[in-house]
């Protein structure tokens, strides 16, 4: 939910970011390559997250905080 969330921002503001550039600046931005980089931002996004849940899980919390004997 939250990688959908900041795809949509990023995009929305990317977009509009686009329509106020002058037409010196040489940026195209097409269709495909749009949705392709939309669609692997949308998979890389849960694979990071797992890797954070991951490392998250495996720590002992009472030694995380310095409280362990």
């Amino acid at each position: 939910m939250v990688t959908t969330i900041g795809v949509a921002i990023g995009g929305a503001g990317t977009l509009l970011l686009s329509l106020f550039f002058p037409p010196t600046i040489p940026i195209v931005f097409n269709g495909k390559a749009t949705l392709l980089a939309i669609l692997a931002l949308l998979a890389i996004g849960p694979v990071g997250g797992l890797v954070s849940v991951s490392y998250a899980a495996r720590i002992e919390p009472l030694k995380a905080l310095g409280l362990s004997s």
